[in-house]
C-alpha cells in the first residue's frame, strides 16, 4: 500500500507552555462545517464542579448534544471505568446537565464523592473517547445508514494533551487507547483512511 492509502497522523512532544493548546485552537477556530473534532483544555472547560453538592456540570455545548442525541452515557460509563480501573460510578442527568459520582460497593456512604483531578480528566476523556468512537463507527458506515449527520465533514482529529494530572497507569491505558483507536483509522476503509487526518500532541 502506498502512504496515499493511510490517514496522516502527527505525534507532537513538547514541553508545557510551548503552544500545544493554541496548536489545537487554531483547528478549531477555522471550523466552518464540523470538520475537526478536538480533545484540548476548552473542551475540559465545558465540565466544572457544583462543589457543595458534590456534581460535575456538562454546559450546553456540542459534546453534551451529542451525548443526548446519541445516548452514549452508558458507554462513557463502560470507558471511564475500564480506564480509571476504580470503584467510582458516574451517573447522568442529562436533562440537567449533571454528573454525580457514587462508591461502588460502598453500602455506608450513600453521598455523592468529588473524584480526584486525575480520575476527571480521565472522565473527560472517557467522554471524548467515546465520541470519537462512535465517529468512526458512523464514517465506516454508508451516509443513509449513519445513526447522526454530525461527523459527515469530519476531516481532522485533533488530541491535545489528554493525560494530564494523571499516574502512570492511567497514561499508559489512555496512550494504549489512543494508539488502538488510530489503529482503527489506518485499517478502515480507503476512503475513511484517505479523508482523516491526526493531530496528538503532548509532553
Amino acid at each position: 500500500l502506498n502512504d496515499d492509502q493511510f490517514a496522516k497522523i502527527s505525534v507532537i512532544f513538547a514541553s508545557n507552555t510551548s503552544g500545544k493548546t493554541r496548536l489545537s485552537k487554531l483547528f478549531c477556530d477555522r471550523d466552518e462545517n464540523k470538520s475537526v473534532l478536538c480533545y484540548n483544555a476548552f473542551l475540559e472547560d465545558c465540565f466544572n464542579w457544583d462543589n457543595e453538592r458534590c456534581i460535575f456540570n456538562i454546559c450546553e455545548c456540542w459534546a453534551k448534544k451529542l451525548i443526548e442525541d446519541e445516548g452514549l452515557d452508558t458507554q462513557i460509563i463502560d470507558n471511564f471505568q475500564r480506564f480509571a480501573n476504580a470503584t467510582i460510578e458516574p451517573r447522568f442527568d442529562l436533562r440537567k446537565g449533571e454528573v454525580i459520582f457514587r462508591l461502588i460497593g460502598d453500602d455506608e456512604y450513600k453521598g455523592n464523592i468529588k473524584i480526584s483531578k486525575g480520575e476527571e480528566s480521565l472522565f473527560i476523556w472517557s467522554v471524548f473517547y467515546t465520541i470519537l468512537q462512535t465517529a468512526l463507527e458512523n464514517l465506516v458506515e454508508s451516509v443513509d445508514n449513519r445513526t447522526t449527520e454530525y461527523f459527515n465533514n469530519l476531516k481532522y482529529i485533533v488530541i491535545d494533551d489528554p493525560v494530564s494530572s494523571m499516574d502512570d497507569s492511567r497514561i499508559i491505558s489512555v496512550a494504549l487507547a489512543v494508539v488502538e483507536l488510530l489503529d482503527n483509522i489506518v485499517k478502515a476503509q480507503d476512503e475513511l483512511a484517505q479523508k482523516l487526518g491526526v493531530l496528538v500532541t503532548t509532553h
